[in-house]
């Protein structure tokens, strides 16, 4: 018989049987909508506030610039659109690469439904290739060579 090896492990990982020791109390017992009003969900906001100043501490940020999601495909949606819209006065455009993670192109379709420029970016030796494409499709591209020009 073969033996399975897991090889995806940008996708998903197994958890660490420290991290399920400690939450485990908070998948059974000691759950709460940190949101809400009573002592279930207060107990979780404490914890998920502590939570949140030791990875602050951990990577010399401030709580508030923690933000805890729920998928790899939520924060690239949130980084991306919020980079996006926070630098919206630099320009309207954003580069990505034609390999990206799907939900990186449709939040680059997004952001061009909502006015933004999206180009992708290949570079093959000294020849840089954009790849400009509307927001219908993250497949068909219209192929434009742009030698040596920067700033985009």
């Amino acid at each position: 018989m073969r033996k399975k090896i897991y090889l995806d492990y940008a996708a998903a990982t197994p958890v660490d049987p420290r991290v399920m020791k400690v939450m485990k109390p908070y998948f059974s017992e000691k759950f709460g909508n940190t949101m809400s009003l009573h002592s279930f969900g207060q107990e979780g906001r404490e914890v998920l506030e502590k939570s949140r100043e030791a990875v602050a501490g951990s990577i010399k940020a401030r709580p508030k610039e923690i933000i805890f999601t729920s998928s790899a495909t939520e924060s690239n949606n949130l980084a991306l659109k919020g980079v996006a819209f926070a630098n919206q006065e630099k320009g309207r455009h954003i580069i990505i690469s034609p390999i990206e993670h799907p939900c990186v192109l449709e939040s680059a379709n997004w952001l061009a439904k909502s006015g933004f420029k999206r180009r992708c970016f290949c570079q093959s030796g000294k020849r840089q290739t954009y790849y400009y494409f509307s927001h219908r499709t993250s497949l068909r591209f219209r192929k434009r060579e742009l030698a040596g020009q920067a700033g985009l």
